[in-house]
C-alpha cells in the first residue's frame, strides 16, 4: 500500500492550527466587544456622584482596542471633555471612583468567558 499526499502534511497542519487561532482570536474580539457595552451602561448606571450636568456619566465609556494577533483591550474612560475626572476618581479617597469598579466587577466575566472560548476550540 502506498500512502501519498496531496497537501504536504506540514501545510496542512499549519492551516488547521491558523483556523483554529482565527476563530478564537474573532470569539474573543465579539466576548469584549459585548462586555464594552455592558461596561458602558454599567459605569453610567453605577457611578455614585450626583450630576450636576450630566457630562460626566455621559462621558462614560468603554471601547475596544484590537491589534490583530496580539492583543484585545478593553478600555475604561470618562472621555477626553470630562476635565475633572481625575477628582471624581480619587478625591474624598476613592469615593466617586467607578473604573476600578467597573474593572473588578467585569474582568472574572472576561476571563471565564476566554477560557470558554479556549476550551470549545480545543476540542
Amino acid at each position: 500500500m502506498t500512502i501519498s499526499w496531496n497537501v504536504d502534511p506540514g501545510e496542512y497542519l499549519e492551516r488547521l492550527v491558523t483556523r483554529k487561532i482565527d476563530a478564537i482570536e474573532r470569539d474573543i474580539v465579539r466576548l469584549v466587544d459585548k462586555l464594552s457595552n455592558q461596561a458602558a451602561a454599567f459605569m453610567r448606571a453605577s457611578a455614585r456622584w450626583q450630576d450636576d450636568t450630566g457630562a460626566a456619566r455621559a462621558g462614560l465609556y468603554a471601547d475596544v482596542e484590537h491589534a490583530v494577533r496580539e492583543s484585545v483591550t478593553l478600555l475604561l474612560s470618562h472621555g477626553p471633555a470630562v476635565e475633572y475626572a481625575h477628582w471624581l476618581e480619587y478625591a474624598h479617597r476613592g469615593r466617586f471612583e467607578i473604573l476600578s469598579t467597573t474593572s473588578d466587577h467585569f474582568w472574572p466575566l472576561l476571563y471565564r468567558g476566554a477560557l470558554e472560548i479556549v476550551r470549545k476550540h480545543s476540542g
